[in-house]
């Protein structure tokens, strides 16, 4: 029995042994996922940085209000603080990033282009202070950019671990009872070798989970069975809860981990969204229009665009970049673009190029939302019959997104009252989408307008304007 007792014993150590080390290089893999989470969460903050000092900076060129110029400089500051905790985690860990190498460099490139652009703003030419301000721009474009593609080198870091870690939780549950087992077939072995009553006390004692009574026993031998017998339930009762704290715990902290990442990348596509309203809400404030304009045709496109036939994400995605269709505005010369009367040729040929300046403001990010307020911002103004601007697109050459936003635009245009004129009636508006099926509009568009206009009324009643 002394014999049997080690080798059991054994086992056991053994087994120990062999989860204490998958325990081990479980927690390793939970530390990696910690530090990559948490290095993704300087990212994303970074991101947010940026998007805030954006738009600080367009508010700032707009209203010249010198709050927004404090603003800019604390979420400026934010970045460069972040990117130093960023680069001293990197040196910890031994990681060499290009991009992380290079976004110092890059964000006081931003920062003397965007004080060289202040201090030249009252003495440059319209045409110099576009140029320099799309060079801005495009050196934050290239800041965001390094940003994303950190966040993607970064993230098969954090799933490899991710896999590794779901991979060792089960080797730890496998081995395990792998081990369990095979103490279990041992001790069963030993005893059936010894004597058939062993076999059969045994046979009880495997799938017991009380203790039992040696007492009942004659022979010091089967006793002293009952009591090894008795350790064994004890160990296997502990290795089965120990086992089962631990899944618990690991599938809690994986599952709150990728809940928090699920939960940045949506504040994070919220704020993108919010950028964008704003934006296209600054380029409707310089001509005067209302706040509530740029709400209605953002609904009105989304609307046309189901009617049509396009994707939820499509008709989402232009309810989000249609207020940005007159961004191009904010370049506009207030003598031009608040003159009460009728403009003259040159001052409208200059009032033209907004849709041109808008795209090129635009044009230079790759993310999907601002490549459609681009598309938005340069063919609002085509005509199907070709006559329109800039470029005289005819028919299906311009991108759905402008022609629907086109005859969403002139119907707010006309259905609103402004400081400076009526409403149109809804009867005469009809008449005018009627009359211009196919020359200034898609035919298609109308005819799903007008067989819609219910649709249209309600949001404009839901958003009416207060002078």
């Amino acid at each position: 029995m002394n014999s049997v007792k080690f080798r059991l014993l054994l086992v056991l150590i053994l087994s120990l042994a062999s989860m204490l080390v998958l325990y081990l290089n479980q927690s390793t893999y939970l530390t990696r996922i910690e530090i990559y989470n948490t290095a993704n969460n300087e990212i994303l903050n970074m991101n947010v940085d940026i998007l805030q000092l954006r738009h600080a900076e367009k508010k700032f060129f707009v209203e010249q209000n010198i709050n927004y110029l404090t603003q800019h400089k604390k979420y400026l500051d934010s970045f460069k603080e972040t990117l130093k905790r960023l680069n001293i985690r990197a040196t910890e860990l031994q990681v060499e990033n290009a991009d992380l190498l290079s976004l110092m460099p890059k964000i006081k490139d931003y920062e003397q282009r965007f004080y060289i652009f202040i201090n030249e703003n009252a003495i440059t030419s319209p045409q110099l202070r576009t140029e320099r301000y799309n060079e801005l721009n495009l050196s934050a474009d290239k800041i965001e950019n390094s940003l994303d593609r950190m966040k993607k080198e970064l993230k098969p870091y954090f799933d490899e671990s991710l896999i590794q870690s779901k991979k060792t939780s089960s080797i730890i549950v496998l081995v395990t009872a792998a081990i369990l087992l095979l103490s279990i077939l041992f001790i069963f072995r030993s005893l059936a070798q010894s004597f058939d009553a062993f076999f059969l006390f045994f046979k009880k004692a495997k799938t017991s989970h009380t203790h039992l009574d040696g007492e009942n026993f004659s022979f010091t031998e089967f006793k002293n069975m009952a009591d090894f017998a008795n350790e064994m339930i004890d160990a296997r009762l502990i290795a089965e809860n120990q086992l089962h704290d631990l899944n618990e715990h690991l599938e809690e902290r994986v599952e709150n981990g990728i809940a928090e990442i699920k939960l940045l990348n949506h504040e994070i596509e919220e704020t993108q969204s919010e950028v964008v309203i704003t934006m296209g809400s600054i380029g409707e404030s310089r001509s005067k229009e209302t706040g509530n304009h740029v709400k209605r045709v953002a609904e009105f496109s989304r609307i046309l665009a189901m009617e049509y036939g396009l994707a939820v994400e499509q008709a989402e995605m232009l309810k989000e970049v249609s207020p940005m269709h007159d961004i191009g505005k904010i370049a506009i010369p207030d003598s031009i673009l608040n003159k009460p009367g009728k403009l003259g040729e040159e001052e409208r040929q200059i009032m033209d190029t907004h849709t041109t300046l808008g795209y090129d403001m635009l044009k230079f990010s790759n993310k999907p939302l601002f490549q459609a307020a681009a598309i938005v911002a340069h063919e609002h103004h085509e005509k199907w019959d070709g006559s329109g601007y800039p470029r005289g697109l005819k028919g299906e050459e311009i991108h759905i997104f402008g022609r629907i936003t086109a005859v969403v635009d002139v119907f707010d245009a006309l259905a609103s009252d402004r400081c400076y004129k009526k409403a149109w009636p809804d009867t005469e508006i009809i008449e005018l989408l009627k009359k211009e099926s196919g020359q200034h509009f898609d035919p298609e568009l109308v005819t799903l307008f007008i067989k819609n206009k219910d649709k249209f009324y309600s949001v404009r009643d839901q958003y009416k304007d207060v002078f």
